[in-house]
């Protein structure tokens, strides 16, 4: 068992950790789209389907990555702004699904067993599956040294399944047709970032020594035949203006037009420069960018969704509204996008955009039945619209998503006022059944 002074530390460790993973995930559906198309190979080269794993961003700097919760796998802002190209994006990516593959979340619950520690399984989930970060390794190993052999043992195995991630990770960008020379680049730059790491016991760290994996993705480019080919010029494209975007909206104002200053008039220089603007409330010079691409791609429904948000930013509710209404036409399966209409449609308050907002949250249900969020706006729309039964529902239905207990009795509530053998009705019987056993 681990001793009371670590004990303490990886409990400490772990509460930041989970807060971050919770409070810090951001949703925006071309970038979740970017994650998608750069992941569908590898999923496929894993036997799986591409809808039965979550690709989200957290809003950190730190440069990482990480699986929770079986298939969900989070990237860092950090980590997005931190490669190079979508490439090395990917060999990320590819490491994170090595982990999915060998079930190594399951095998580490299993040896958590053993050590009989909550903190303990709280550390290990979080940084299993994490690309070694500044920092992070050094902290837990100077607080291991000296400890017992079964957080040794604990230790060994999380390197190991980093190891066996690797070679997961070489595996499937064969089996996909890609070449790992991402895979080769990452390492060098962790080997950058990590050089003084190889100093340290190995016995006291989560990851592997860098040279190490370094090796082994050198390896992997020599052996692999398709080490030559050239990564999709299109998903290339499509990445780095995901980036620009996440550039312009979280650095400082010396940053963004130090890369992108006024005089660039490329396409990602315009978009990163509006991100800016709608970051710090300058909703017109956000407008102006925007504008530009928007006459250039008028069909482009990300973009367009772009647009939307900023011209809301500007106070232009309406335009915002129909924006967003041409942007729907064009990609009516964007789930996110018909919850952002929805609030636009409440704020605006007319008796018809009441209507269009709930219309807009159940075409959202089709692709988002289990998002909090969705619910929340749901509870915004019937608590303006004072449907008291439908908004208890909403509420039961986002608590029943975060695991809430309170989501029974505001179930119970919601069906004491709704009409019997309503759809509503029936749904708080479901809740309220599912919760009872």
């Amino acid at each position: 068992m681990l001793n009371k002074k670590i004990f303490k530390i990886l409990l400490m460790w772990s509460l930041s950790t989970t807060t971050c993973l919770g409070g810090g995930v951001v949703r925006d559906v071309e970038t979740e789209d970017v994650f998608k198309v750069i992941n569908t190979p590898l999923v496929k080269a894993m036997d799986e389907d591409i809808n039965n794993i979550k690709f989200r961003l957290t809003m950190s700097d730190e440069f990482n990555a990480s699986v929770s919760g079986g298939k969900n796998v989070y990237y860092t802002a950090g980590l997005i702004l931190g490669v190079d190209n979508a490439s090395q994006f990917l060999a990320v990516s590819a490491h994170e699904l090595g982990h999915i593959k060998g079930r190594h979340l399951n095998l580490l619950n299993k040896s958590l067993g053993t050590a009989k520690s909550i903190s303990a399984g709280a550390i290990a989930l979080g940084v299993l599956g994490s690309l070694a970060r500044g920092g992070v390794d050094s902290f837990l190993g100077t607080a291991m040294l000296g400890n017992q052999v079964a957080e040794r043992s604990l230790l060994a195995g999380i390197r190991a399944h980093e190891i066996e991630a690797d070679y997961e990770a070489l595996s499937l960008m064969k089996k996909a047709k890609i070449s790992p020379i991402g895979q080769v680049q990452i390492n060098q730059k962790m080997l950058e970032k990590r050089g003084y790491s190889s100093k340290q016991s190995v016995y006291n760290q989560t990851h592997p020594a860098s040279e190490d994996r370094l090796a082994i993705a050198k390896d992997g480019l020599k052996a692999s035949p398709y080490k030559n080919k050239k990564y999709s010029k299109d998903i290339e494209r499509r990445f780095m203006r995901v980036r620009a975007k996440l550039f312009g909206y979280l650095r400082d104002t010396k940053s963004v037009f130090y890369l992108y200053p006024k005089t660039d008039t490329s396409d990602l220089a315009r978009y990163a420069r509006a991100m800016y603007y709608y970051a710090n409330h300058n909703g017109v010079d956000g407008v102006k960018e925007m504008e530009f691409l928007i006459k250039k791609y008028p069909n482009d429904a990300y973009y367009l969704g772009s647009y939307a948000n900023i011209l809301y930013a500007a106070g232009k509710l309406k335009k915002a509204i129909a924006v967003y209404k041409k942007a729907l036409k064009i990609y009516p399966s964007a789930g996110l996008m018909w919850i952002e209409y929805a609030k636009y449609n409440i704020d605006l308050g007319t008796k018809q955009s009441l209507k269009e907002a709930e219309y807009s949250l159940f075409r959202a249900k089709r692709y988002e039945s289990g998002s909090f969020y969705l619910y929340y706006i749901m509870t915004a729309l019937y608590s303006k619209t004072k449907e008291e039964g439908k908004r208890f529902l909403a509420r039961a239905e986002g608590m029943y998503i975060l695991g809430d207990p309170a989501a029974l009795s505001t179930a119970t509530q919601a069906q004491a006022i709704l009409p019997k053998a309503s759809a509503e009705y029936l749904r708080s019987s479901d809740i309220i059944k599912l919760l009872s056993k």
